[in-house]
């Protein structure tokens, strides 16, 4: 009995190699899938951080608005110091502001009020002093009105319509205001402001 081989056209087999080659370089070419927002390339879900955390905040410090000034009014005018601008006033033992005012102001802010009083006639000179937080100072600063004058770190005079004078001084954190009818004009109040700021400083 014979054999019979059976022979395949040569074009057929290579054209099956080809196709075959082909289909091996396009799966190993294949890209893979890009992962999941929030996954990590092991498919693990990758942890995410909340953008309002704030990790090792620090609590804002309080802001000083004033500091306690530890003087009276004995130590920031002296009686001989006032006999020297004017040997007829006295001071009050006690004394309570008008609200509003840079006496009541002071008392507020832990420092000090005083008045002295004309023997005859009722007029006075008004004292208020205190010390300040640095945005407070630089608040009061602002406020202040009246014409620049030289006294301390920076000053300011006015008068109002009953022609009673205000001298407002800053002295580093201090701030000291005086007022009187006596005051037409700072320099009338310059023994009581020199006496004063050498206390405060």
């Amino acid at each position: 009995m014979l054999n019979r081989v059976v022979r395949r056209p040569v074009g057929v087999t290579a054209a099956a190699t080809v196709a075959g080659g082909l289909l091996l370089l396009l799966s190993a070419c294949a890209v893979a899938p890009a992962p999941l927002p929030g996954a990590s390339e092991s498919g693990a879900p990758t942890p995410t951080v909340s953008a309002s955390a704030t990790p090792d905040a620090s609590p804002t410090p309080e802001v000083e608005a004033s500091i306690p000034l530890e003087l009276g009014c004995a130590d920031l005018i002296s009686a001989d110091t006032m006999f020297a601008f004017n040997p007829n006033f006295a001071a009050l033992a006690e004394w309570t502001p008008e609200a509003g005012t840079p006496a009541a102001a002071a008392l507020a802010a832990d420092g000090v009020a005083c008045r002295w009083v004309r023997e005859s006639g009722g007029a006075s000179v008004d004292l208020a002093a205190s010390r300040l937080g640095d945005a407070a100072l630089a608040a009061a600063i602002d406020a202040a009105t009246g014409s620049p004058v030289d006294f301390g770190d920076e000053a300011y005079f006015s008068s109002d319509a009953n022609e009673r004078g205000t001298l407002v001084v800053f002295s580093g954190s201090a701030r000291l205001v005086l007022s009187s009818v006596y005051f037409g004009e700072a320099g009338d109040a310059t023994v009581l402001v020199e006496s004063a700021l050498a206390a405060l400083n």
